[in-house]
């Protein structure tokens, strides 16, 4: 790995790029309701608070001070933080994470994100603006993000697709392939929280299931940011007729 491609070095780095600044792309915010957790986010230029108010449409909130996860938006000055693969060569997505003095890190391609110890402030450096490589890397850091607060409140992000009929969550579940996406094509009479991700968190003595606003450019957007007691989860298998 060359300095570029390297993670951000903890000690004496004030942001998450590898030159240490602490820039932003802007001073507006966008405030996000996903299931329990309130999110601001911070640094955004005029035209990225536009565009993704416009893809998080669904869950887009006022968000009261002090929020649940604040997450700073910067440049990162860089081009790339693991080195892409050469043309003509195949690899699964990568995306790097460890955890250095409480502070958990995670970077990939596109971004290199840090969250401070107890998780409530976040900061990310994204390699370009706008376009696909902002949207991936922005998503992949809020997912890891998410992911890992819910932990602490009994819940998990499951790769599922969830579909409300009656004000029941009814959860499918099962690899790529096995009929997510199918299950909410079918659904069209009921509430789809989303094909992909579903957010499952424990509330007083039972569990909900919400949608989230990550691989929204891929997948379905969720017909509501609400959260919905779960009856049951399912698991899918392919048939071969």
């Amino acid at each position: 790995m060359n300095a570029a491609a390297r993670p951000p070095r903890p000690g004496g780095v004030e942001g998450p790029g590898p030159d240490g600044r602490a820039d932003a792309f802007g001073t507006e915010a966008l405030g996000l309701t996903i299931g329990p957790l309130q999110v601001r986010m911070e640094g955004l230029s005029v035209r990225q608070a536009d565009l993704l108010a416009e893809r998080y449409r669904t869950f887009l909130t006022a968000v009261p001070a002090p929020p649940d996860l604040t997450v700073r938006l910067q440049p990162a000055h860089v081009p790339h933080f693991l080195r892409p693969p050469s043309p003509g060569q195949k690899e699964h997505y990568r995306m790097e994470r460890r955890i250095e003095g409480g502070r958990l890190r995670a970077w990939s391609y596109e971004f290199s994100g840090i969250s401070e110890p107890g998780g409530r402030v976040a900061q990310v450096a994204l390699v370009e603006p706008e376009g696909p490589r902002f949207d991936r890397g922005l998503e992949n850091f809020l997912r890891v993000l998410v992911a890992s607060m819910v932990l602490s409140r009994e819940g998990c992000l499951l790769h599922g697709a969830t579909v409300v009929r009656g004000g029941r969550a009814y959860v499918f579940f099962g690899p790529s392939g096995s009929g997510k996406t199918t299950v909410t094509e079918l659904s069209d009479h009921d509430t789809v929280l989303g094909d992909d991700l579903t957010l499952i968190v424990r509330q007083g003595s039972t569990y909900v299931a919400s949608g989230i606003p990550f691989g929204m450019a891929h997948h379905r957007i969720p017909d509501t940011r609400a959260s919905f007691p779960v009856a049951s989860l399912n698991r899918l298998v392919q048939s071969r007729r």
